[in-house]
Formats: C-alpha cells, structure tokens, sequence
C-alpha cells in the first residue's frame, strides 16, 4: 500500500459547529460487481468519470477538487 497515496480532506460545518476529516485512499481495481451492501443508505451504486462527477457533490469531493487533484496523474 506504500505506492498509494493517501489523501485527507477537512470539512468544517459551522452551522452544525461539527469538523469532520475524511480520508481517501487510491487502489487499483481489479474485477468484480459493486453491491448495495448499506440499503438503509444508499440506493445504487454507480461509476462516473473523473471529469464528469455528478451534482451535488459530498463536500470533502468539492474540497479536493479545489486543491486539482486528479487519482490518475
């Protein structure tokens, strides 16, 4: 895991007065489906291309955008 690097983004919400940090972690994939394992949370699964996510975007995603990062330089 030492070739991956490992990226943290903090969030502060000052109306919630809450700071969360999320952590992201870069891997190769290899093969397999994707499955719903959280149901009471989420709906579906998809895959999207680095430069064409989806809107709205979870807020550590917009934050690491703005630093330009790209997993795949």
């Amino acid at each position: 895991m030492d070739k991956f690097p490992k990226v943290g983004v903090g969030v502060i919400f000052k109306e919630k007065e809450k700071h969360y940090i999320t952590i992201y972690v870069i891997a190769d994939y290899r093969s397999g489906k994707v499955k719903v394992k959280e149901p009471d949370r989420m709906i579906e699964w998809n895959w999207f291309s680095w430069d064409n996510l989806p809107k709205p975007l979870f807020k550590p995603i917009e934050n690491l955008l703005k630093q330009n990062f790209n997993p795949f330089i």
